[in-house]
C-alpha cells in the first residue's frame, strides 16, 4: 500500500452551527465533505482530487475514535483514508492508503467539526 504524506496543516472542517452536540453521522458526512472538495485543503496538500468518497460513521463521538474512508483519486487509484476523532467537534485525516502500492508515510490532516 502506497501512502501519501500530507501536512498537518492541510485545514479545517466545520459542521453548521447546531445547538447540540454532533452525533456519529456527522463526523461521516463532515470527512466526506472534507475529503471530496475539488479546490479543499485535501486536494491542494495531494494535488489530486477526490470523488465517490464513502465513510464509515465512528463507532462513537469519543475523542481517539476511528474511521475510515474510501475514495478514488483523479489518478484512477482507490485510497482508503484513516480518521481519528479529536474533539467534540474535530476529527483528523490519520493516514491515507492507495491501494497496490509501498508504504512511504503517513498523513495528518485535521478538520473541526
Amino acid at each position: 500500500m502506497r501512502r501519501i504524506i500530507i501536512p498537518a496543516f492541510v485545514g479545517l472542517a466545520t459542521l453548521g452551527a447546531a445547538a447540540c452536540s454532533p452525533d456519529e453521522g456527522d463526523f461521516k458526512s463532515e470527512a466526506e465533505d472534507f475529503i471530496g472538495e475539488d479546490d479543499g485543503d485535501v486536494a491542494t496538500q495531494t494535488g489530486m482530487t477526490f470523488e465517490d468518497v464513502e465513510c464509515e460513521e465512528p463507532a462513537s463521538t469519543e475523542e481517539g475514535s476511528t474511521f475510515t474512508c474510501t475514495a478514488t483519486g483523479s489518478d484512477g487509484q482507490s485510497y482508503t483514508f484513516t480518521g481519528e476523532v479529536t474533539g467534540e467537534r474535530a476529527f483528523e485525516i490519520v493516514d491515507i492508503a492507495a491501494a497496490g502500492g509501498t508504504p512511504t508515510g503517513t498523513a495528518a490532516p485535521t478538520a473541526t467539526t
